[in-house]
């Protein structure tokens, strides 16, 4: 199963900003880590080919 983009690139920013400690009244940090799972269950595929091609 293929994982689709839920969120924008505004939202992403957001929640990395709520993670790191920046205040936002709309957002949590259950949301944003939420958020951030998405945008990582996307990128975990090309991240670990590369990792693997510079270890060789």
């Amino acid at each position: 199963m293929r994982a689709i983009l839920k969120y924008s690139k505004r939202q992403i920013d957001k929640a990395g900003g709520v993670l790191s400690g920046v205040p936002d009244q709309k957002m949590n940090k259950d949301q944003a880590i939420e958020i951030l799972e998405n945008f990582r269950s996307l990128h975990i595929h090309p991240l670990i080919v590369f990792r693997v091609s510079l270890q060789r």
